[in-house]
């Protein structure tokens, strides 16, 4: 074999030498980049079934809070409460307190209590029914009575209007009342204090009922707060 044989034969084994190498290298990158993915995916598989396996976690569920006798009363006059109130043994073992009402005839407040908290009361107040209309063509006497009445009327109407709504929120610390709520109180007040028909709502926070009771000399609303336990 002559010299330019013999060179022409290396060069050939040469060549293919390299094109073996280059296509084993191929081969190793192809099965690394096949081994990364199955390690990926199989890691990201791990990481849902280990999340499936843990048990949800229960809801805490908020526990009403109900204020002390001291912090209702302070709270339901930063809400306008203008009563003085006076502690009366005659309602115990329920805490009862005669109610002050500046020009007003008095009336008594009854509080319910549940975790050593008030949870609920009931506003005992004269019935002061809105009056009938008039005559076309009234009498004086008909005429003065009305007045009377409607001025009568007017004036618990105005008192409940902040009172009522005040008692209501020294209660509920979690605003759970809404404002179209008591206006549904106030208007069964004022149908209880006409028909004598006992009437209540019922709501998610709880129950409130107006019933009107006969007296000697008067007739009393009975209006009673409760939230839920």
């Amino acid at each position: 074999m002559s010299a330019k044989d013999r060179k022409g034969s290396r060069d050939k084994r040469k060549n293919n030498g390299n094109a073996l190498a280059g296509t084993l290298f191929t081969a190793a990158m192809i099965c690394c980049c096949v081994l990364i993915y199955l390690l990926s995916k199989g890691g990201r598989n791990t990481a849902k079934d280990t999340s499936m396996d843990i048990p949800p976690q229960p809801t805490a569920q908020m526990e009403r809070v109900y204020p002390s006798v001291q912090v209702f009363f302070e709270r339901a006059k930063g809400y306008g409460f203008d009563a003085e109130y006076t502690e009366d043994d005659g309602y115990a073992p329920d805490k009862g307190y005669t109610l002050k009402r500046g020009g007003l005839d008095g009336g008594a407040l009854v509080l319910s209590m549940r975790n050593m908290g008030v949870c609920g009361f009931t506003l005992m107040i004269p019935a002061a029914a809105k009056p009938d209309d008039l005559p076309d063509d009234p009498t004086p006497v008909e005429l003065s009575l009305y007045e009377q009445r409607l001025g009568r009327y007017e004036a618990e109407s105005a008192w409940l209007d902040t009172n009522l709504g005040s008692l209501i929120s020294g209660i509920d610390v979690g605003s759970e009342v809404t404002y179209a709520d008591k206006a549904d109180m106030l208007a069964l007040i004022w149908q209880a204090a006409k028909d004598g028909k006992a009437k209540d709502i019922d709501g998610d926070w709880g129950k409130f009922s107006v019933s009107r009771k006969e007296g000697t000399d008067r007739n009393i609303i009975y209006a009673s707060f409760l939230l839920k336990d």
